[in-house]
């Protein structure tokens, strides 16, 4: 029954965490080589920014019905911590891509 519950809280979570990085135009009449090379460059940068997302060994002993509550309190501890790692990707991107001479695309 708990995994009939936990199972749209997991799809929802992935799927807000699963947006892409937003696309930008430049400002100062940049050819697409130095674009190409802009979003590659502030890509690489804010992956490599973000906190990692924390991992572990989880062990949970008793009852069924507590070990899956416990099992999915997990996952969903998984799903929004890479919701938040997403978030930190995008806020460095948009910070890297400005930097560069570019504009949120409206």
């Amino acid at each position: 029954m708990a995994t009939k519950r936990l199972l749209p809280i997991l799809a929802g979570c992935t799927l807000l965490s699963a947006c892409g990085f937003p696309a930008y135009i430049p400002l100062h009449d940049q050819p697409p080589e130095v674009a190409a090379m802009a979003r590659l460059e502030c890509k690489a940068l804010a992956e490599g920014m973000a906190p990692p997302i924390p991992g572990g060994f989880v062990a949970a002993a008793g009852k069924p019905a507590f070990v899956a509550g416990a099992m999915g309190g997990y996952a969903v501890g998984l799903a929004v911590a890479a919701a938040i790692r997403h978030q930190h990707e995008l806020s460095d991107y948009d910070d890297c891509m400005i930097a560069h001479g570019f504009a949120r695309q409206p």
